[in-house]
């Protein structure tokens, strides 16, 4: 699944928000943004960790639009702090809930 360009209000939106976090928050979204983020899938090619697999279902590779979209595993809170994003930009949109999913699940620390 490729991001498309963002609507052209998204941007300056985006920025701001982005301008407007701390350093750690910060470079979580990048990291989510460019894919660069420690989910088994990176770690294992980067040879961290034996398995791609998702954590939550053990059923596919843990990657960003898995845990963000699709993985039944995490379905709940998922839904809790992202609500019911069809996208991946949908997503990514919501800096707070995206950051408090992530907090929630302690997969980035």
């Amino acid at each position: 699944m490729a991001i498309t360009s963002p609507a052209p209000d998204l941007i300056p939106r985006l920025t701001t928000k982005l301008l407007q976090l701390n350093r750690s928050k910060l470079r979580t979204v990048l990291d989510m943004i460019t894919g660069h983020c420690p989910l088994n899938k990176h770690l294992s090619i980067l040879g961290i960790t034996d398995s791609p697999l998702c954590r939550a279902c053990m059923e596919t590779e843990e990657t960003l639009i898995l845990v963000m979209l699709q993985c039944n595993g995490v379905a709940e809170q998922r839904a809790a702090h992202l609500g019911s994003s069809a996208t991946l930009h949908e997503a990514l949109g919501d800096l707070g809930g995206l950051l408090s999913f992530w907090s929630e699940l302690g997969w980035l620390e």
